[in-house]
Order: C-alpha cells, then structure tokens, then sequence
C-alpha cells in the first residue's frame, strides 16, 4: 500500500512493517469538567443536546443548542484552547427583553438546529460556514442548509433533501472526487447510513426515493454506504 505523505491513524497493524516491545492503544479520555454551563435563565431547560465545534485559524467555535419552552436556539461560544469557553455578546436575538447574548438565531418552525456542520474552505467566503438544519414537524420534514461568512449571520436556509433523516449528518468536499459528499442516518426499515454525492451541497441534493415501506412513513435513501445484515440482531 502506498502511503505517500498522506496522514494515517495507527489503528491496526496495517502500515506497520514490523515492531518489537511496543504496542498499540488507544488515548484514555480524561476527565476535564464541564465546558459550558447554563449560567443563563433562559438555558435551564436544556442545554447542549446538540453541539458542534470547529477550529476557525487560532479560535475554536462551538454552535449550541438552548431548548426553551417556546423555541429551539442556537447560541454561539468561542474558545482559543477548546477548555476555556466564552459566551460573546451578539447583539442579534432579543430575548427577555435585551440582545446581550450570544444567540445566534431562533428555532425554525418545526425545525431542530445544528443537525451537521462545514467548515468548507472550496466554497467562497460567504459560504465558508455551512449548518445543516432538521426539518421534522407536520408541515415539512427533511434537512435545510443555512450558510454564513463568519459564523455568526446566516443566510435563509433552503431546503436540500425532502425527507425524514436522523441526527447527526454529515457532510464535506471531497477533493479526490470533486464532488461534496454526504452521509445520512436513513431508514430501510431501521436506521442506515446513506450517501449523496452533489457538486453544489447548497441546491437541492440529488437523491433516489422508493415508496415507504407498509405502515411506516420514511422514504428511504437506496444508495447505501452502511447497512445491517441478516447476521445483524
């Protein structure tokens, strides 16, 4: 196998020719405390379900979600180590009745926030920052895309796959095909992972769709990059 001066993880034997009194292992997790702490009213319900954190240069940013009773937020924290957290003030959002927060942006009707995240260096600054959001009330199920040049002002979402997925998706530029790719937690019956290939991941994806199986309501994604099997419980 040629490795080049591509990076690999050492996670078998398998780019290591031969070796004496040495063993593989994985790096022990460590306890570090706790990263972001509701120390607002309005985070007490929920906070953190979903969360994603990107290195953006020499800062570390870190979208949230704050369920509420009346909505689904996305706030923003920012970190130049990754242990140490600062909620900024935004000045975008008024909630209880003041824009001193880091609130992003409010829930979406019948949409959860943060659902897959890119930071995609192909795409030109405007677009650099990329949010998927999950569309699952009544009215519209499926995934929206917002962008953003900064991480902080978002574009309006447009509507890219028009069916039921799970949390959390997945998605990127792949340079060796030229093409975005992504992976989708989707149902045939039970949870796959699916993939899409698109060249533009801010139109509508490309997708192939049968009819739902008798008595369930989800469209299923055929091509698959991950499925169960019979010897699978």
């Amino acid at each position: 196998m040629s490795v080049e001066s591509r990076k690999q993880l050492f996670l078998d034997q398998r780019f290591i020719a031969a070796s004496e009194n040495v063993e593989l292992t994985m790096n022990p997790p460590v306890k570090a405390g706790p990263a972001i702490l509701p120390d607002q009213g309005w985070e007490a319900r929920e906070l953190g379900f979903g969360c994603t954190v990107a290195r953006d240069g020499e800062v570390y940013k870190m979208w949230y979600w704050v369920t509420t009773d009346d909505n689904v937020l996305t706030c923003l924290a920012v970190s130049k180590d990754g242990i140490h957290w600062d909620k900024p003030s935004l000045g975008i959002v008024e909630r209880e009745g003041s824009k001193n927060n880091n609130i992003v942006f409010k829930g979406i009707p019948n949409a959860f926030q943060v659902n897959g995240f890119m930071l995609d260096e192909h795409a030109s600054p405007e677009h650099r920052y990329n949010l998927l959001l999950r569309h699952r009330g009544a009215g519209r199920r499926g995934l929206s895309v917002v962008t953003s040049k900064d991480g902080i002002m978002w574009s309006e979402p447009t509507f890219v796959l028009p069916f039921s997925v799970d949390t959390y998706n997945q998605f990127f530029w792949d340079q060796r095909i030229g093409k975005y790719v992504i992976f989708v937690r989707s149902w045939d019956p039970w949870r796959k992972v699916g993939r899409i290939e698109t060249d533009d991941v801010r139109q509508p994806w490309p997708y192939r769709r049968i009819d739902p199986l008798p008595g369930t309501s989800n469209a299923r994604v055929i091509d698959e990059a991950f499925a169960y099997d019979e010897l699978d419980p």
